[in-house]
């Protein structure tokens, strides 16, 4: 018998000594009235008996081995008495009223089984561990969100497939439902995945995981200190065919048999590599006639169906990440302008441009700084010394498309300035920037960087990629707009799906992507002169490896053209491709860092052809859909932009450039040089 509105907390301990005193705490600080705390130690080397004193568990167990966090959780959730069980783990805490949020989610559905909350990093509350679980096609388990930042994670409440049981709560009736004998949680998994066990079942059984951002959870992961240890690895190596066999039938996979297969494939040759894995095929063995058992319990009561099973399943590939951003109405955004400074190692630079940005003239815009993961803790200074800017702390160094995006998904204004950390805009940049915006109502915009000793110069790109100078001359023209001063309508951007940039591009020509984009959806791109930054260029991108730098200018270059340029126009510059690919490979002879820069690049589209193919004629369909034309003409076609490309090779004016633009007069593509009327 079960007494209602009671929370029963469990904790299990092993080798989670050094955090279970400040998990304790946070469960006794909550508000709930009526509380349980069930504590077990799971026979934990250096459990001390003073935390029971402390923390005055209404229950505790001990055991005298380790049984495996399944069995562990299992004794006590027999012996709990609350009506919700909420499961948390000892390298784990709650904050203030968390219970009482926790319960109140119940009310919304009495088929609501478990409610899951957002979990942060103990060390980093900014970096998300896990929004829930979510199930591949291919049937791998993953957490939602995991690793991304706060702000790019799932911002709305909704339907999981279920919750980590790092902190977890659920419904005493659900976890009677789905209990076989004894066990809630299969004790032959005896550690990992035997949530995700559950929570398949609890589906199939028509319950259902409510996932709530506002309940946040801290958590180490990886507490105990054994995910590196071999006997684990088989273990969970064992536990995901176990559930397998347990879950499925021949209707349930036979649909997703492509994707199983690859990932099957896979897996095998990685395991090549960890030959020790192998072994747990005698565990699975040995397990498998209970697991059987178990089976024919599961399927006798499921009531999902095969074709509601399947839709709760998850691409591998191709399913957006990244979390987007609510389209606002025009009135509806809170400040004009969102200006966005990505920070790599570069805190003196960035400290110069903030200060720059803080003299504008234009008022109505707020500050956002993306750390990439610098050394020396550059963000908390930056947070301590600008606390009027929103600092966001990446965890990592995300690059360039990955900060800007990460800025992106915090930002509330009408218009999304990038501006380089080595660059110090005049006071009257943001108003330039956002005065051409309102009376052309572009969907981007470009400024001018000027650096030191140089013209300031209005770059184009060449068929082929490469950014030139001053193909336009004193033309207030661009193709794109350059991320180190550009301006983007966020209407626009939300249009495109919702991020300013492909984050496999990392760093370059991430901002010609996006010029591309813009431009086949029909839409605009605008150079604004006035709107000036003064520049240091590569200051951020001299923190990286040669040979790092050259992988990604060489390859997002390539990716261009390849993704975003009509088979038609690929054709008839094949042949300088051609000859600019030997060229590259003859360089590459010469030095060590373009050698392994260039093996890096032909892996990556060797690899990547098929998917490669898919965005294609993801691009095709955009160019017919045209979300960002004023007036619909079906489909656009290269011809509308190619005149602003140019058809020079290095910009040299040498022999290279004059047998290029021969080559593309004799096959008729209209560039900056050939225009069309020319032809």
């Amino acid at each position: 018998m079960y007494e209602e509105g009671l929370v029963s907390v469990v904790v299990v301990n092993y080798r989670t000594d050094r955090y279970l005193d400040e998990c304790l705490r946070s469960v006794r600080q909550q508000d709930y009235a009526k509380l349980e705390l069930v504590l077990v130690n799971n026979a934990s080397p250096d459990f001390a008996s003073q935390v029971l004193g402390r923390h005055n568990p209404d229950v505790f167990i001990s055991n005298p081995n380790n049984t495996g966090f399944a069995r562990a959780n299992n004794q006590a959730i027999l012996k709990a008495r609350g009506e919700y069980v909420l499961l948390l783990n000892a390298d784990a805490k709650i904050p203030p009223g968390f219970v009482t949020a926790a319960v109140a989610e119940f009310a919304r559905d009495t088929a609501t089984g478990t409610v899951v909350p957002r979990i942060v990093r103990w060390d980093n509350p900014d970096i998300i561990e896990s929004t829930g679980h979510l199930l591949r096609t291919d049937f791998t388990a993953a957490h939602r969100d995991h690793g991304l930042h706060t702000v790019e994670a799932a911002r709305e409440a909704g339907y999981v497939l279920g919750g980590t049981a790092a902190c977890v709560i659920y419904r005493r009736e659900m976890l009677e439902a789905v209990r076989y004998k004894d066990e809630y949680f299969d004790e032959s998994f005896f550690a990992y995945f035997e949530d995700v066990d559950l929570d398949v079942r609890a589906q199939l059984l028509g319950w259902r995981a409510w996932h709530q951002p506002a309940l946040v959870a801290e958590h180490v992961g990886g507490g105990s200190g054994q995910r590196h240890n071999a006997r684990l690895q088989l273990i969970a190596e064992k536990n995901r065919y176990l559930a397998l066999a347990k879950w499925l039938t021949a209707r349930d996979w036979l649909p997703s048999l492509p994707a199983m297969t690859a990932f099957e494939a896979y897996h095998f040759l990685r395991t090549l590599a960890r030959p020790h894995l192998f072994l747990a095929l005698f565990s699975y063995l040995y397990y498998l006639p209970g697991i059987l058992r178990k089976r024919i319990h599961l399927q006798r009561r499921r009531t999902l169906n095969p074709a509601e099973f399947r839709a709760m399943l998850t691409p591998r590939f191709g399913a957006a990440r990244v979390q987007r951003p609510r389209s606002a109405k025009p009135d509806e955004y809170p400040v004009a302008v969102s200006a966005i400074v990505i920070n790599y190692n570069g805190l003196e630079h960035t400290r110069r441009c903030l200060d720059a940005l803080s003299r504008q003239s234009f008022a109505d815009f707020e500050t956002i700084v993306v750390d990439n993961g610098s050394d020396s803790h550059e963000g908390e200074i930056l947070r301590r010394e600008y606390p009027r800017a929103q600092v966001l702390l990446a965890g990592r160094n995300t690059g360039f498309a990955g900060g800007v995006n990460l800025g992106y998904a915090a930002a509330r204004g009408k218009y999304a300035v990038l501006l380089n950390n080595d660059a110090e805009p005049e006071s009257e940049f943001l108003t330039e920037l956002v005065g051409a915006m309102e009376r052309t109502g572009a969907d981007a915009g470009c400024g001018t960087l000027i650096e030191e000793g140089r013209e300031p110069t209005n770059d184009s790109l060449s068929v082929l990629g490469r950014s030139l100078p001053d193909v336009f001359g004193d033309e207030a023209l661009t193709f794109y707009p350059s991320g180190g001063a550009a301006i983007l309508r966020r209407t626009s951007i939300e249009a495109l799906g919702g991020q300013p940039f492909d984050p496999r591009y990392f760093i370059y020509h991430e901002d010609v992507s996006l010029g591309f984009r813009i431009r086949i959806a029909g839409g605009e791109v605008i150079k604004i002169p006035g709107a000036r930054a003064n520049h240091r260029g590569g200051a951020t991108t001299r923190n990286l490896p040669r040979a790092t730098v050259r992988y990604y200018q060489t390859r997002n270059r390539i990716l261009n053209r390849m993704l975003y340029l009509e088979g038609a126009t690929l054709a008839r510059i094949w042949p300088l491709c051609f000859v600019e690919s030997i060229a590259r490979h003859l360089r590459a002879l010469m030095s060590w860092d373009e050698f392994l820069a260039i093996v890096r690049v032909d892996g990556f589209f060797l690899g990547n052809l098929f998917r490669i193919a898919r965005e294609r004629r993801r691009m095709g369909l955009l160019r017919k859909a045209q979300p960002l034309a004023r007036q619909t003409v079906k489909p656009v076609r290269d011809a509308a932009f190619l005149p602003l490309l140019s058809g020079r090779i290095d910009g040299r004016n040498g022999i290279a450039d004059r047998l290029a633009l021969a080559w593309l007069r004799l096959v008729r593509l209209p560039v900056r040089e050939n225009p069309p009327g020319s032809l």
